[in-house]
């Protein structure tokens, strides 16, 4: 993301939850962090951009990236042979030659055979128009390898023929290629120069009670079903889980100009696409909730307080406004987090000045701003292009 001045969208959200467990640690118990003297439950960046791409909201725009160690085995190897005829050892040897000259990273190792496999050590990220081109690289190298009459036993039959037959490398296409809807949002971190390293569009800030933290732990059993009068009265199963509740504050800042760079090669014919995955963008933090344990607490919720703020200035959180902690002393939470939030925004405008294109959406009555639907909302701060 650019830190010059440029077309910045912050978005401010409060949603509150009650019994759930939306984000674990390592342990089982919910992500918390110290914020002005006390501790608060907390939702990972991580977990709420996962949600945020994996709904139909932003999937339904466009194609997504694949995460997979098992791309060049599942989308280059295992198609060569099942569409394009290829036996295993052509299909496995393409692979892994291709895998070698585009990423950085080593073949996972069979441990029955002892031998390499198409599948990478390191997560890999991918567009869909980068594992369709490697395939087509795969197609034209077994073609090649046919006319050539050259029988593959492995991957060193195949190395000096291809290297050979892309007497230009396979590194010339493959940059220019577009990114995928989730990259072009949140960017892609890549351990080889062939693939193009993309600049995150959007900046999320890990969620937190806007109040010290509330939780408690839920004791449960299970019943078992078969025991009869002969066998113990105890329960089947006895354990416990945390449970919290709160009202978090989401933050965000997509930065429009990046985003319009990133999504370069699918905007051509579609200029209104980046307004358009912004909004979605948005509606997914005001509608999308993350949430381990599902099945058990049903953890959904719509933010019931949304901001958004568009302008050229260097953006700011408006997380200070919990510094001192929201007391939960009987009156509305959100209420009192909506205010404590509002004030403190028109403190550092009267200190640094107001440039901001400004608009919210609540179920709310709150002093001093004009309320609107989310869909006004998001036509007003992101417009379709004229």
């Amino acid at each position: 993301m650019s830190t010059a001045p440029g077309d910045m969208v912050q978005v401010h959200a409060l949603v509150a939850y009650p019994a759930s467990l939306l984000n674990r640690d390592d342990t089982g118990l919910a992500k918390r962090m110290p914020y002005g003297g006390v501790t608060r439950t907390r939702v990972s960046s991580q977990s709420l951009k996962k949600h945020w791409r994996d709904s139909l909201l932003i999937r339904g725009l466009g194609p997504m990236a694949v995460r997979s160690r098992a791309i060049y085995e599942r989308l280059v190897a295992r198609p060569l042979m099942t569409e394009h005829g290829a036996s295993d050892a052509e299909a496995l040897a393409i692979a892994r030659y291709l895998m070698g000259k585009t990423v950085d990273t080593k073949p996972v190792v069979d441990r029955a055979t002892n031998t390499p496999t198409a599948q990478s050590s390191q997560l890999l990220v991918l567009t869909k128009a980068e594992t369709a081109h490697l395939l087509t690289l795969g197609v034209s190298a077994l073609t090649h390898l046919r006319e050539q009459a050259i029988t593959v036993s492995g991957e060193k039959d195949v190395e000096k023929p291809l290297d050979a037959h892309f007497s230009k490398g396979v590194k010339e296409t493959l940059p220019l290629l577009p990114a995928s809807l989730d990259t072009a949002l949140f960017g892609r971190m890549v351990t080889s120069d062939v693939f193009a390293r993309v600049d995150a569009a959007v900046s999320v800030a890990h969620a937190f009670t806007t109040h010290r933290e509330a939780s408690e732990t839920d004791y449960f059993t299970a019943v078992d079903t078969l025991k009869d009068g002969d066998d113990d009265a105890g329960a089947g199963l006895i354990q416990e889980t945390e449970l919290t509740s709160g009202v978090f504050y989401l933050y965000l800042v997509i930065d429009m100009v990046q985003l319009r760079s990133n999504l370069v090669g699918l905007i051509e014919d579609d200029p209104g696409l980046p307004e358009r995955l912004a909004g979605a963008l948005v509606e997914a933090v005001a509608t999308v909730s993350p949430g381990a344990k599902r099945g058990s607490t049903a953890p959904y919720a719509y933010a019931e307080f949304i901001l958004t703020e568009r302008g050229s200035a260097q953006p700011r959180s408006l997380a200070n406004a919990f510094l001192d902690p929201v007391p939960a002393d009987g009156a509305n939470l959100m209420v009192a987090s909506v205010s404590a939030l509002l004030d403190h925004r028109s403190r550092l405008a009267s200190m640094y000045g107001d440039t901001f294109t400004t608009c919210a959406a609540s179920i709310h009555e709150v002093e001093g701003i004009d309320r609107v639907s989310l869909v006004d909302l998001i036509q007003r701060t992101f417009p379709a292009p004229e």
